[in-house]
């Protein structure tokens, strides 16, 4: 569970880093263009910025989704082949760190999403 988050939170950074270079690359074309010009460009470069923000999101939900839902699964199974007790399988979760943390999920969520929150406005330049 530990190492899906650190995944999580890894590649959400490097998304995050790569939304953040696209960004700067599309505004440096911004700047060598006359002010005429320069806010016709802000719409392209903001649809842009948009576009991968979401684009890396989507991708890290995407691989995200499927293995925390296999996890689960298989951490329920186990659970219920050490007890068939409730209870028991629930004691059993937790003595082992496997029951879910909701302040890391926050964290995972938050993670995930964060490529499409590095995206900002942009501003015409002057």
């Amino acid at each position: 569970m530990r190492d899906l988050e650190r995944t999580t939170i890894f590649c959400a950074a490097f998304l995050v880093l790569l939304t953040a270079l696209n960004k700067t690359l599309v505004d440096w074309t911004q700047a060598v263009l006359d002010e005429h010009h320069q806010k016709a460009y802000a719409y392209l470069a903001g649809a842009i910025s948009t576009y991968w923000g979401t684009f890396g999101t989507l991708v890290l939900v995407s691989a995200l989704v499927p293995a925390f839902v296999g996890l689960r699964l298989d951490i329920d199974k186990s659970a219920r082949a050490w007890s068939e007790d409730q209870e028991e399988a629930n004691r059993w979760k937790k003595d082992h760190g496997l029951e879910f943390d909701m302040k890391s999920g926050i964290g995972a969520a938050i993670a995930a999403a964060a490529p499409m929150l590095n995206v900002s406005r942009h501003r015409t330049r002057k």
